[in-house]
């Protein structure tokens, strides 16, 4: 069909299938004691903000930094604050220091996937990419035990609010402390000279 090294990207099709043959039937519904009823328009003001965020991002540059994607920017630092400060009942008041960690994974791996593949040569391009995401999703499980396991380790058997804050404290200065070691590795990639492979 034409699709070369992407074709390896069907293998999700036979695990989506059963997990719609065995997953459905066999996960038992669960629903809250005091749901809380969705905000329809909340959810479309979080989807025009984001739309707000990411468009002039990645269009603004390639136009020139325009009068319009700068307002575009400030109008969804405008959303994000009013949000922060009152919340909904779509996205609680609290979930905004989560999304700012998401945030700054979303600007920091690309630029570090980037500098990995921009080494290579383009015939491997869909090599080293399959192989960057197999690092990255083996690193993901890695940490969710390593991270999981010292906020428990911190936490004990204890479940009162102080406690659970110092657990998670340490836990982020965890975090923050690998991502200043990638950063670290990553300048001292960066500053060698690129072996192009292939070529």
């Amino acid at each position: 069909m034409g699709l070369g090294w992407r074709a390896i990207f069907l293998v999700n099709l036979p695990v989506a299938l059963l997990v719609v043959l065995f997953g459905i039937p066999l996960l038992k519904e669960t629903r809250a004691q005091d749901p809380r009823k969705l905000d329809l328009v909340g959810m479309a003001l979080s989807m025009v903000t984001l739309g707000a965020l990411i468009v002039p991002l990645i269009e603004g540059r390639e136009a020139g930094w325009p009068l319009w994607s700068w307002l575009s920017l400030i109008a969804c630092w405008d959303r994000c604050r009013r949000h922060s400060a009152g919340g909904s009942s779509a996205h609680p008041p609290r979930s905004p220091p989560s999304c700012s960690f998401g945030f700054g994974q979303g600007v920091g791996l690309p630029t570090l996937m980037r500098m990995v593949t921009g080494r290579v040569a383009p015939a491997l391009s869909g090599m080293i990419a399959g192989i960057a995401s197999s690092t990255l999703q083996l690193s993901t499980a890695l940490s969710v035990a390593l991270i999981g396991g010292i906020f428990y380790t911190v936490l004990e058997a204890r479940s009162d609010p102080a406690a659970i804050t110092k657990a998670f404290i340490v836990a982020i200065l965890c975090i923050a402390g690998f991502l200043a070691a990638g950063v670290g590795l990553s300048i001292t990639l960066a500053r060698r000279r690129p072996r192009i492979a292939g070529g």
